[in-house]
């Protein structure tokens, strides 16, 4: 799978693209997080999207399925739990979920997942928001990876101009 190949690079970027409500956020972002962090709980991951109250619904979703199967399938239990932050016991992985604008200064991820970090069409379309979006992709989110960190970006393709196209023309080791 895309997190478990070891290509070399310092990191990996995979874009999906979906319309609203084909369950991408579901099926990626509400559940996928929390297996990682069970199945490598030395690991750290860090979810991103467009505010903070919907991280929140992330991270929420994410604690439910580490405290529901993790000790069951992987041994593993939350150490700190809340909506926001969860941490392995007995290990330095966990998971953060946090608004795309809020800040993930300070925490370092082997996992990134940004979904849709544009709420509608009318920030899609503001140049403005498209420009603090980009800033926010440079200097905060990109300062986050180290060797081998896996991003994905998952959102609904708005604007040609938006995060997901940004990154495919100006970045390095993108799969779409």
């Amino acid at each position: 799978t895309f997190v478990e190949t070891y290509t070399g690079n310092p990191y990996d970027i995979l874009v999906l693209s979906c319309p609203p409500q084909h369950g991408k956020s579901m099926t990626v972002t509400e559940t996928f997080p929390s297996w990682y962090v069970s199945k490598y709980p030395d690991r750290r991951c860090i979810i991103a999207c467009y505010n903070d109250d919907f991280a929140g619904k992330f991270g929420r979703r994410n604690k439910g399925k580490i405290d529901e199967y993790a000790k069951h399938i992987f041994g593993k239990k939350n150490k700190k739990s809340s909506d926001r932050d969860m941490e392995i016991a007995d290990h330095d992985g966990g998971i953060i979920t946090r608004g795309i604008m809020a800040g993930i200064t300070g925490n370092a991820g082997d996992l990134i997942i940004i979904d849709d970090p544009v709420k509608n069409r009318m920030e899609a379309d503001s140049s403005t928001y498209r420009e603090r979006l980009w800033e926010e992709w440079e200097n905060s989110i990109m300062t986050r990876t180290q060797a081998g960190t896996k991003i994905v970006i998952i959102q609904t393709r708005w604007h040609e101009d938006d995060l997901a196209g940004r990154v495919i023309a100006n970045e390095n080791f993108v799969e779409v």
